[in-house]
């Protein structure tokens, strides 16, 4: 599956493996850590209806990890995944609902100034795919800055490849 993803083409059949993950996904009613995992990391297998629609019952399939420092995290690498998702499906509407959730979270956890600077990133991005002016380059900058430079890299593609696809739409 993430080979396909990883590629954009569907080089191997997975739709047995697909199935299996929905369905498992389906019967657990307290998830963990790997339940989060899964979901977060196969997101691209679901509609997003339904990944808008299992965001609360997702946050209370995981209540009783809502105290431990690493369901913080996963929340948070589910929330950046859903709005990267959201640029590529070109919802927009879903992708500021995403990253006003990321805010609201980022609060709470260790990872804070990571998950506010990525909010500002996809807040100019959605400026920049909308063909406004935007400060993204500054934020691109603030991370490289910091040291992350293939992160930066990493958002300067994902840039280029929602922009292209923009353009290549309204064409």
């Amino acid at each position: 599956m993430f080979l396909n993803k990883k590629n954009d083409e569907e080089i191997f059949d997975v739709a047995e493996d697909t199935g299996i993950i929905k369905k498992y996904l389906e019967h657990v009613t307290q998830w963990g850590h790997f339940e989060m995992s899964i979901f977060a990391n196969c997101l691209y297998i679901f509609s997003s209806e339904y990944i808008r629609a299992t965001f609360n019952i997702l946050l209370k399939r995981t209540k009783i990890l809502s105290k431990i420092d690493t369901y913080q995290n996963d929340i948070s690498i589910f929330l950046n995944n859903c709005i990267v998702l959201a640029f590529e499906r070109q919802h927009y509407q879903n992708a500021r609902f995403y990253i006003h959730e990321l805010y609201q979270v980022s609060g709470k956890t260790p990872r804070k100034a990571y998950d506010r600077m990525m909010c500002d990133f996809y807040l100019e991005l959605i400026k920049t795919v909308n063909g406004q002016p935007s400060t993204i380059d500054t934020t691109i900058y603030q991370f490289k800055k910091l040291g992350f430079n293939d992160h930066a890299k990493m958002l300067e593609n994902l840039r280029a490849k929602l922009t292209a696809k923009v353009k290549f739409s309204i064409a």
